[in-house]
C-alpha cells in the first residue's frame, strides 16, 4: 500500500511539495451482503509510476487509473479475513452496489476499453468460497 511520506510538523509546509505525485492508497467503500464485508481499496501508486508518466501526455489520467486498480479485502461478520486482495476486473468504475442476492454491481468504464459499445457494460461480481 503506498502511502504519503511522513513530515515533520515543524516542516508541514514542504508536505505537498513531497508528496506531490504521490496517489496514496485508499479504501473507497465498504459493502455488506448476507455473508459478507467487502472493503473495496485500491493500493495507490509511487511517484516514480506516476513521474514514468509524461505531464503533457493526454492520456495521462487514463494510464494512472490503469495503474491503480480496485481491490478487495473480505470479511465475514466477525471480522475474520478471509482474502486480503481480491481483485476486480481492471476496465470497471468505482464499485458501490450489492444488489438484494449480494452480487457487487459494477460498471465497465467506456474509457478504459478498446471497443466502443452503444450499451452500458454491468458486471454482477458475487463472492463465494474456493
Amino acid at each position: 500500500m503506498v502511502s504519503y511520506k511522513s513530515i515533520p510538523m515543524s516542516e508541514s509546509e514542504q508536505f505537498f511539495d513531497k508528496n506531490e505525485h504521490i496517489q496514496p492508497g485508499h479504501i473507497s467503500d465498504i459493502l455488506f451482503t448476507k455473508d459478507n464485508i467487502i472493503v473495496v481499496y485500491r493500493k495507490g501508486i509511487t511517484a516514480a509510476q506516476t513521474q514514468s508518466i509524461g505531464t503533457n501526455d493526454p492520456e495521462k489520467e487514463l494510464k494512472l487509473k490503469k495503474m491503480d486498480p480496485f481491490f478487495a479485502a473480505i470479511y465475514n461478520h466477525s471480522m475474520d479475513l478471509l482474502n486480503p486482495g481480491v481483485s476486480f476486473p481492471r476496465e470497471i468504475h468505482y464499485p458501490s452496489v450489492v444488489n438484494q442476492t449480494g452480487e457487487v454491481i459494477v460498471m465497465k468504464d467506456p474509457s478504459q476499453s478498446e471497443t466502443e459499445y452503444d450499451q452500458l457494460i454491468l458486471y454482477h461480481l458475487k463472492v463465494q468460497k474456493e
